[in-house]
């Protein structure tokens, strides 16, 4: 009787250390944490998702990541159906996976959805309304990246820029001012204006441009176009074209993207020093 009580009480023990074990080792400290926070820009909140990755919180390279035309939620699946598989809506936590603390700015959070648009995007607004409102853009994703750069977990000197498709535009545009981060790579980006490339400068941030091959919605000539103006202010870029991917970026040409990203962002935001 007391031989049987001892191996149940041992087994129990035993079961419950492996229980341990597991949870340790796959469990949700394994995961990146996402949380919705607000920054202010311009007196208003900002609505953004911070994801960070597991492990030491401290100097961590970061990334700013701008959404297309749709926002960062994905329309309802009666307007996009499979959407939410696209890239653009995974990102920052497949980033965070991958080691960079990645802020999603809602950047439309200060320009009300103009009327005719799908609600709380720019999907079908007219293009005056994207010209009238993209100052309040650039303004409102600055004060993103000083928010990321204050942040005590950040190291302020290794963060990068990623817009998709609108944010690559929007982040075109901004870098023209502003190139205190180290990389910076247009998803599908195009060029809104022929002023967002009159003031490259040599020395700018090294930029990555990835194209689609597939891409009915942003054409080949808009990533010749910047790599062309790039190459002629001698700026650091590389032009990278999936082969099959079009604008929505899902399923495997989605994760032959994702993989460019993140192996140019290990690039540029390595850590400093030795």
């Amino acid at each position: 009787m007391f031989k049987n009580r001892f191996w149940s009480v041992a087994s129990f023990i035993f079961m419950g250390l492996l229980a341990i074990l597991l949870l340790a080792g796959c469990g949700p400290s394994d995961q990146p944490s996402c949380e919705d926070i607000v920054f202010d820009s311009g007196g208003e909140p900002v609505d953004t998702v911070l994801c960070l990755p597991s492990g030491p919180q401290v100097d961590l390279p970061a990334v700013v990541f701008l959404h297309g035309v749709g926002a960062f939620e994905p329309p309802p699946p009666e307007i996009l159906p499979d959407i939410e598989d696209a890239m653009g809506y995974t990102i920052h936590r497949e980033l965070a996976e991958h080691g960079f603390a990645t802020l999603s700015i809602l950047y439309f959070s200060r320009t009300p959805s103009p009327v005719g648009a799908v609600p709380n995007t720019f999907m079908g607004a007219y293009d005056l309304a994207i010209v009238e409102a993209r100052p309040t853009w650039i303004s409102t994703i600055e004060d993103g990246l000083s928010y990321m750069q204050s942040r005590p977990d950040i190291d302020p000197d290794r963060i990068g820029l990623v817009g998709y498709s609108l944010g690559g535009s929007v982040a075109l545009a901004l870098d023209q001012d502003r190139n205190d981060h180290a990389a910076l790579i247009l998803i599908s980006g195009f060029v809104w204006m022929d002023e967002d490339l009159e003031n490259l400068t040599a020395g700018d941030t090294p930029t990555l441009i990835l194209q689609g091959e597939a891409d009915d919605m942003v054409p080949m000539s808009d990533a010749l176009l910047i790599k062309d103006a790039l190459e002629a202010h001698g700026i650091e870029h590389e032009l990278i074209v999936i082969p099959g991917a079009d604008h929505r970026w899902i399923g495997e040409e989605g994760n032959m993207g994702f993989d460019a990203v993140v192996e140019f962002l290990e690039s540029y935001l390595r850590p400093s020093g030795p």
